[in-house]
This record gives structure tokens, C-alpha cells and sequence, in this order.
């Protein structure tokens, strides 16, 4: 019985080195070779390792890279159009870039420097939004921007 038994070890042993010195992969057919080394390259990773992983797992690439922390799971960041520079800018002279900050003379708040009026009249304002909510801030301050009311900001001058 030990016999057989280390009998069809080398036997397992040998068919699999044997398949890796030939180049054949056990189980690969199934994953989309561009997707794999697309993932292996943005998480800098083997991709060799990674088709190994997601044999073993049976989770698509990027799947199985956010499962263990080597992708994140929320969708790469949309890239910064000219209106999202504006808006950092605004919040850099106007608040010093604090959801927080408050202007106790005119009653301004949070990352835009909102005035209670100028906030109620925004989509997000008069929907009843936080004015320190930062994104909701910073959608009211792309729809300003949007509409050409970026003249209600005093210091446009140094971000425009």
C-alpha cells in the first residue's frame, strides 16, 4: 500500500514538472490572459503568481488583488479636469482646505465658504445637504461654476 501510495506521488510530481517544463498550464484556458497580466501590472505583481492565486481561488484577477489588498476596491479616481483644479484652489485660499473651517464675521462655511443664502440656492442646499459635507460642497461648487456664478468667489483671481 506505501508502495502505491509513493508511487502515484511521483507520479503527480512528474506529470506536473514534466507540464511546467513543456509550458502547459493546468487550468488557464479560463482566465482571460490580457485581464490577468492587466491586474499583474497595475498591482505589480507576477503574473504567473496571480494565475496561480486565481486557479486556486477561482476569483477573477482584479477580484481576488482587492481581496487581499493589493488593488483597492473602489474605482481609480477620475482624473482631475480643470473645474476639479479650480475647485482645489478655491478650497486652498478659502478655507485652507478645512470642511470645517467657519467664518464667524460672515457666517461662511466649510471647504467652499459657503454663505447660508448662497448654499440654499445650490442643487445640494436646497435638496437639505450638510454645507460641511465636503463633496456635497464641492458638487455645489462645480454647479456654481457650471452655471457662471464663479464670480461669487472674492478669490478667483488667484486660482483663475
Amino acid at each position: 500500500m506505501a508502495r502505491l501510495a509513493i508511487g502515484a506521488l511521483f507520479g503527480i510530481v512528474v506529470g506536473v514538472l514534466g507540464g511546467a517544463a513543456l509550458g502547459i498550464k493546468a487550468s488557464d484556458e479560463s482566465v482571460d490572459q490580457t485581464e490577468l497580466e492587466a491586474a499583474a501590472t497595475e498591482a505589480g505583481v507576477d503574473a504567473q503568481d496571480l494565475l496561480g492565486a486565481v486557479n486556486s481561488t477561482g476569483l477573477p484577477p482584479r477580484s481576488y488583488l482587492a481581496a487581499v489588498g493589493e488593488l483597492p476596491s473602489a474605482p481609480a479616481p477620475r482624473p482631475q479636469d480643470n473645474v476639479d483644479k479650480l475647485l482645489s484652489c478655491l478650497a486652498r485660499f478659502e478655507s485652507g482646505g478645512d470642511p470645517g473651517a467657519y467664518n464667524h464675521r460672515s457666517g461662511a462655511s466649510g471647504l467652499l465658504q459657503f454663505l447660508p443664502s448662497t448654499w440654499k440656492s445650490t442643487p445640494q442646499g436646497a435638496a437639505g445637504m450638510s454645507i460641511w459635507d465636503a463633496s456635497a460642497q464641492l458638487a455645489a461648487g462645480r454647479w456654481m461654476i457650471q452655471q457662471g456664478r464663479l464670480r461669487e468667489w472674492s478669490t478667483r483671481g488667484f486660482c483663475a
